[in-house]
């Protein structure tokens, strides 16, 4: 082998190298902010939710009233309050969540899920938002944090 071709090597695996932290990095970060207020009561991170910049994730605080959204490197923590509405969009196949919140920098985060995980969801935001504190059970179709 060439010496050019040993330093196009080594700077392939030293790039994809970088990817893999910042990959980790990303998802690292929500998880720490998520659990500096303790142990989420319900999470979903999405398909690609270690990916810096396509990856979404979820987490919601029912005894705090917060809700924890991330999208790429975009992350936010709202009062339960700030929610608008959320829907699971009628166009099979679509796969995301759509959650509105009071915020004119990021009004809409979608949160990559299947329609199951998208229909549970829709129930678990709908029981905080009306109830506070009813919301104890964890469906079994949610990843933890």
């Amino acid at each position: 082998m060439s010496l050019l071709t040993l330093l196009v090597l080594a700077f392939c695996t030293c790039l994809i190298g970088v990817a893999l932290w910042l990959r980790i990095r990303a998802r690292e970060a929500f998880r720490r902010a998520v659990q500096s207020l303790g142990a989420p009561d319900f999470s979903y991170d999405g398909p690609d939710g270690g990916f810096i910049d396509s990856g979404s994730s979820i987490a919601l605080h029912t005894g705090r009233r917060l809700v924890h959204l991330r999208q790429g490197r975009s992350w936010r923590s709202y009062p339960l309050e700030a929610v608008h509405s959320w829907a699971a969009p009628p166009v099979p196949g679509d796969g995301a969540l759509v959650v509105r919140v009071a915020d004119p920098v990021h009004p809409e985060w979608r949160i990559d899920m299947p329609s199951l995980e998208q229909r549970t969801w829709c129930e678990i935001l709908e029981l905080a938002m009306r109830h506070p504190g009813v919301t104890d059970s964890r469906p079994s179709s949610t990843d933890s944090i």
